[in-house]
C-alpha cells in the first residue's frame, strides 16, 4: 500500500498544466496542442511554469492562467516552491494538475503538495520510451526502479506505448498508453507533401543530441550529385549552436542553400514543401517529427 493516498477523480473544472517552460520543443508542442482541447470541453486552464515567458516560446491562449514556480533546490527554495504550487492551486481552484516534467527532481515535492495539502489527483505524461535514460546514462539502470516507484504515488501515468505501459506498472505506477496528439490527424491528400523539388527537411531542436550541423554536411555530399538540392532546417536553439552552424555553412558555401528558419509553431507548410525528411538524432523519446513525416508520406 502506498504511503501517499490515490486522490478520487471529481469533476474537473479547472485544470493545472505543469512544465518548465514553453520553449519550442515537443513536449511544449504536446502541451500546446491539448490547451485548446481543454477550451473546448469548457475547462479553465492554469498553466504552472518555471521560466517566464518570451519570444521563442509556443503563444500562449489568452484565457489561459499564468503562475511561475521557482527551481532553487535548497531548503528555503523548496519550502518557496512548496508555497507557491500551495497559493497557486488555491487560488485558482486547480481540481487536477497534469504534470509533464516527469524528470523533475521537484516531482515528488510537487506529487505531495497536490495530494496531501490541496487533495487533488495529479496525473504525470512520461514523454519518453522507459529506456531512453538507462541507454543515455548507464548509472540510471541503479536507479531506474527506484526513480520510477515516485511515479506510483500519482493517480494516473500516461505512457507513450504499450511497453512502456507495462514497464511503468512493474513499478506500481497506473499507467495507460495514450498517444500523444500530433495535429497531423486532421491531414487529406491535399496536405501531403508534393515531393517536386529537391528540398530536404530537417526539424528539430538544435541541441548537441540532435546533431543539427550534420545536415547541412550531408547536403555538401548530395550537391555532388544534385547541384540543386536545397535544405532547410527548423528549430530553436541556443546562439552558441547556431553560431556553429553557421560556421559550417560558410565551411562548405552553402549560404544559398541552407535555411536556418528558427523555432515555428505551425510546420506544417514546410513538410507539405519537402521532397525527403533528414533526421540526424542520436536519442529520441518519441520523436514527434519522425510520426509528422511519415503522415506526409515523405521519405525518411
Amino acid at each position: 500500500v502506498s504511503a501517499v493516498p490515490k486522490n478520487t477523480i471529481r469533476h474537473v473544472r479547472t485544470i493545472g498544466i505543469f512544465y518548465h517552460h514553453m520553449t519550442f520543443g515537443g513536449i511544449q508542442r504536446v502541451i500546446s496542442t491539448l490547451i485548446p482541447v481543454y477550451k473546448r470541453l469548457g475547462l479553465a486552464v492554469v498553466l504552472f511554469l518555471e521560466k517566464k515567458i518570451d519570444d521563442d516560446c509556443y503563444d500562449i491562449p489568452e484565457y489561459v492562467s499564468i503562475e511561475y514556480l521557482n527551481t532553487t533546490k535548497d531548503r528555503v527554495g523548496i519550502a518557496g516552491r512548496i508555497r507557491a504550487l500551495h497559493e497557486g492551486i488555491v487560488r485558482h481552484g486547480v481540481d487536477m494538475l497534469y504534470h509533464h516534467a516527469f524528470l523533475s527532481q521537484f516531482l515528488i515535492w510537487d506529487l505531495l503538495v497536490c495530494k496531501w495539502c490541496c487533495d487533488i489527483p495529479v496525473i504525470v505524461h512520461v514523454h519518453t520510451a522507459t529506456c531512453y535514460r538507462p541507454f543515455s546514462d548507464k548509472e540510471s539502470y541503479q536507479r531506474w526502479f527506484g526513480e520510477n516507484k515516485i511515479l506510483s504515488f500519482a493517480d494516473g501515468v500516461i505512457a507513450l506505448s504499450k511497453a512502456d505501459q507495462l514497464m511503468l506498472r512493474s513499478c506500481g505506477a497506473r499507467a495507460k498508453y495514450i498517444p500523444n496528439p500530433t495535429g497531423f490527424q486532421q491531414l487529406n491528400n491535399d496536405g501531403k507533401a508534393k515531393r517536386e523539388g529537391n528540398e530536404i527537411l530537417w526539424v528539430g531542436r538544435l541541441s548537441r543530441e540532435k546533431n543539427p550541423s550534420d545536415p547541412i554536411v550531408i547536403l555538401a555530399k548530395v550537391k555532388e550529385s544534385i547541384p540543386d538540392a536545397k535544405l532547410t532546417i527548423i528549430g530553436g536553439g541556443s546562439d552558441a549552436v547556431v553560431r556553429e552552424m553557421k560556421a559550417v555553412i560558410e565551411k562548405y558555401g552553402l549560404q544559398d542553400d541552407v535555411t536556418l528558419v528558427g523555432g515555428v509553431a505551425d510546420v506544417y507548410e514546410y513538410y507539405k514543401k519537402a521532397s525527403l525528411f533528414l533526421h540526424t538524432s542520436d536519442l529520441e523519446g518519441c520523436s514527434i517529427a519522425l510520426l509528422e513525416a511519415c503522415a506526409f508520406e515523405l521519405p525518411i
